[in-house]
């Protein structure tokens, strides 16, 4: 009778492993812009009827999950300093999230993934937790392309695999 309950268990926790699996990496194209979605990451159009520009945002999935993304597209050239002021004052606003205590600072030149950018950094609290982000505005070939990075500060080392993932196969304008 033991040797039953204990196939039985072997059964159950099979069914429940298998059935937690994340969703497997996957290629997204859309309008203009190409990139991998992480494993256990979720993807949804965040775009208003009003707005000019198209947003998506990609957010870690799981408890204690902190990890975000929104990727905003334009098909325009918006000098990127201009459009990193206009997502800090929309951040101070509260337009997207609720966060409070907000610090941003303005790095200047770097990098997201192969192209140039221009970036700022700031830290913010949400429902008590600290909360730690970059902003890179890029212009290329009359595209233009603001990505917002943020979680929570203990969670930060957890949510770099996934950011990473996104940030190198990221590309504006081609085929991946």
């Amino acid at each position: 009778m033991k040797i039953h309950h204990f196939i039985l268990s072997i059964a159950c926790v099979s069914l429940l492993v298998s059935g937690c699996r994340k969703d497997p990496e996957q290629s997204v194209e859309k309008d203009f812009i190409s990139f991998t979605k992480p494993h256990g990451w979720l993807m949804q159009d965040i775009t208003q009827e009003d707005d000019k520009h198209k947003s998506v945002l990609l957010r870690k999935q799981g408890m204690f999950s902190s990890g975000f993304i929104t990727i905003t597209l334009a098909e325009e050239d918006i000098e990127p300093e201009v459009w990193i002021l206009e997502q800090r004052d929309s951040l101070d606003r509260g337009d997207v999230f609720s966060f409070t205590d907000e610090n941003f600072t303005m790095t200047g030149p770097a990098e997201y993934g192969i192209y140039k950018s221009e970036s700022a950094e700031f830290t913010q609290v949400y429902f008590g937790a600290d909360y730690i982000g970059a902003v890179h505005a890029i212009k290329q070939d009359g595209y233009s392309v603001l990505i917002l990075e943020a979680g929570s500060v203990p969670d930060r080392e957890m949510n770099e695999a996934g950011f990473q993932i996104i940030r190198e196969s990221f590309r504006i304008g081609q085929q991946r």
